[in-house]
C-alpha cells in the first residue's frame, strides 16, 4: 500500500487519506506551493467557492433524471451533465488552459454525452476520461462527475467500489471539484462532500 504521496495537494491527499487510507498517507512536501494551486484557488474565489482548499463541492440542486441505456447498465444524469459543462466552462473561461482540466466520469454513457456537449461548445482539449481509464494518469485539475446521486431513489453503484473511488479521487495534482448531491450518501457510505 502506497505510503507517502507525490502528485495531489496535500488538501486532496488529506480527502483520499481520510476515506481509503485510514490516516496513514504522507504527502511529499513537493505537493504543495505549486503555482497551478494558486490558479485553482483564484479561480474557485471568483465563482464564490471560497475556503482555500483544493477539494471542492458542488452541491447540485433539484431532482436529477437518472437516465440507463436501453441496452446496457450505463448511466446518465441530466443534471450533474449540465453542472459540469459550466463549471468547465467558467474554469476555461477564466484562462485555465483545456489541457489541464480533466473530466473523470462513472459511466461511459454519461462519458459519450460530455464528448457531444464539450465538441459543441468547443472544448475539445479538455481530456475526458473514465474512471477506469483514468487509472495511472493525472491533470492539474479535475472534475469528477460520479452519475449516480445516491439517496432512496438512485444507489451509489460503482462509487461503491474502493478502488475506483479511489482512482477517481486521486488524479487531481492541484485542483478537485466533486460534483453531486449531499444525499450521495446511502448510510453504507461516507459523504464524500460534506467534509471536502
Amino acid at each position: 500500500m502506497l505510503t507517502e504521496q507525490h502528485r495531489m495537494h496535500p488538501h486532496i491527499a488529506e480527502l483520499v487519506n481520510r476515506l481509503i487510507y485510514n490516516n496513514r498517507l504522507t504527502t511529499n512536501a513537493c505537493a504543495a506551493n505549486r503555482p497551478n494551486a494558486k490558479l485553482f484557488q483564484d479561480w474557485a474565489r471568483r465563482n464564490g467557492y471560497a475556503g482555500g482548499r483544493q477539494a471542492l463541492f458542488c452541491q447540485v440542486q433539484g431532482q436529477p433524471k437518472l437516465y440507463q441505456e436501453v441496452d446496457g447498465y450505463s448511466k446518465m444524469n441530466d443534471l450533474y451533465l449540465h453542472a459540469v459543462s459550466e463549471i468547465a466552462q467558467k474554469m476555461v473561461d477564466f484562462g485555465i488552459e483545456q489541457s489541464s482540466i480533466a473530466i473523470i466520469v462513472f459511466y461511459s454513457a454519461q462519458r459519450s454525452l460530455y464528448k457531444r456537449i464539450l465538441k459543441a461548445k468547443q472544448l475539445k482539449g479538455i481530456r475526458l476520461l473514465s474512471v477506469d481509464g483514468s487509472q495511472g494518469d493525472e491533470a492539474p485539475f479535475v472534475i469528477l462527475d460520479p452519475v449516480t446521486p445516491g439517496a432512496p431513489d438512485y444507489r451509489l453503484g460503482f462509487l461503491k467500489d474502493v478502488e475506483r473511488l479511489c482512482v477517481a479521487l486521486s488524479r487531481a495534482q492541484d485542483g478537485l471539484f466533486i460534483v453531486g448531491n449531499t444525499t450521495m450518501a446511502d448510510g453504507d457510505y461516507p459523504t464524500l462532500a460534506v467534509k471536502a
